[in-house]
């Protein structure tokens, strides 16, 4: 019998995250061979759920400098 393909964390609507806590938590869910999925409570209740995997965005950073150079 197989386990668990997703593990699953919960977020309420409006709450901050820093992104060094949720890369972690992204990384640790990976490294145990599931996909992370965000369920994001809505104030009154209802749950979103996002599909999410690491980003890096070291590549971008450059383009980004450069786009603000005149």
């Amino acid at each position: 019998e197989k386990g668990a393909k997703f593990l699953i964390f919960g977020l309420n609507e409006g709450q901050q995250e820093k992104m060094g806590n949720l890369q972690k938590k992204i990384e640790e869910i990976t490294q145990m061979g599931k996909e992370p999925i965000i369920a994001v409570i809505e104030r009154r209740g209802e749950v979103i759920y996002y599909k999410i995997n690491r980003m890096n965005f070291y590549e971008n950073k450059s383009r980004l400098e450069q786009s603000f150079k005149i």
